[in-house]
């Protein structure tokens, strides 16, 4: 017995799959990474639709339009948010 490990009996084949996957899980981190970005990005654009709502005039046309068709969305067609997509990709992957 020695210090051998699994690695030290797998054939090049072998070797590259598993280089693979590691690239494969780096490009996955990198994504949530991405995606954790994006859902703070529109978190601070929302704080600011949001700011410009409260300054406005609650009879302003732009704070009602902010009120009604901007600060409630999500961002996709079925109106997710993005924290929805964060949990899912993290969910899933």
């Amino acid at each position: 017995m020695g210090d051998r490990t699994a690695l030290d009996d797998a054939t090049e084949d072998e070797r590259a799959a598993l280089e693979e996957i590691e690239r494969g899980l780096e490009e996955l981190r990198r994504a949530h990474g991405a995606l954790m970005e994006f859902h703070h990005a529109v978190g601070r654009g929302i704080d600011h639709f949001d700011e410009a709502e409260e300054r406005l005039d609650e009879r302003d046309t732009l704070a009602e339009r902010l009120r009604e068709e901007i600060l409630p969305a999500g961002v996709t067609d079925n109106g997710k948010l993005t924290y929805h997509l964060v949990a899912e990709f993290e969910e899933s992957a």
